[in-house]
């Protein structure tokens, strides 16, 4: 009895700590943050390199999702296949600013490089960025000719 006591014990000391958030002197305690500025932006049918404007905690992944027919090649037995995508993330920028809270706020960019849109019809995709535990995401519209 006297061990399944001081088993609980440990245990509730053991979960109670884990639980207790770490206060930082001189810091503002907050939480993650990723947040894109705009909900969307088009790119003219020339393409090219765009920044991508966002507030963050740390960008810690960034990818891309593209939509439509665009995206896939169909054989003639109908089977499809990837084709070279469109756009494509090129680099991620951090702009570190002076850390005045717990987990340190700055304004990124994500630098997309575009193709030229040839096809003659509108292309979109939806560029996702994670920091910590949340994501955020924007669409990305290239015009046709």
């Amino acid at each position: 009895m006297k061990r399944a006591v001081k088993l609980m014990v440990l245990a509730v000391a053991v979960v109670g700590s884990v639980a207790c958030e770490k206060t930082i002197v001189g810091k503002i305690w907050d939480k993650p943050k990723v947040d894109f500025l705009e909900e969307s932006i088009t790119i003219t049918a020339e393409g090219g390199e765009q920044i991508v404007a966002l507030n963050s905690t740390g960008v810690d992944n960034a990818y891309i999702v593209n939509y439509g027919q665009d995206s896939w090649e169909t054989d003639e037995e109908g089977n499809m296949t990837p084709k070279e995508d469109w756009v494509e993330i090129v680099e991620i920028i951090n702009e570190y600013e002076p850390q005045t809270r717990a987990l340190a706020q700055w304004q990124s960019g994500i630098v997309i490089r575009v193709k030229p849109n040839d096809t003659g019809a509108e292309r979109n995709a939806t560029l996702y960025a994670r920091s910590f535990t949340v994501t955020d995401q924007i669409t990305v519209t290239q015009v046709a000719e």
